[in-house]
């Protein structure tokens, strides 16, 4: 997990690809848009996309 000096939390499996749109969470902060979780590949066999989307808090 990874916190920003704003206090927000990103889980990723996928690190480059965090720092590649980092920039564009604090964009979005900045112009009072908000931050919706998206979960990716709901369909494949043994996903759980419940309990990972509930763990990520509101």
């Amino acid at each position: 997990m990874l916190h920003d000096r704003l206090g927000y939390s990103v889980c990723t499996d996928c690190y480059d690809q965090l720092l590649k749109h980092w920039p564009n969470v604090y964009l979005a902060l900045e112009n009072n848009l908000e931050i919706v979780l998206v979960v990716n590949k709901i369909d494949l066999p043994g996903a759980e996309p419940e309990p990972k989307a509930s763990s990520q808090g509101d």
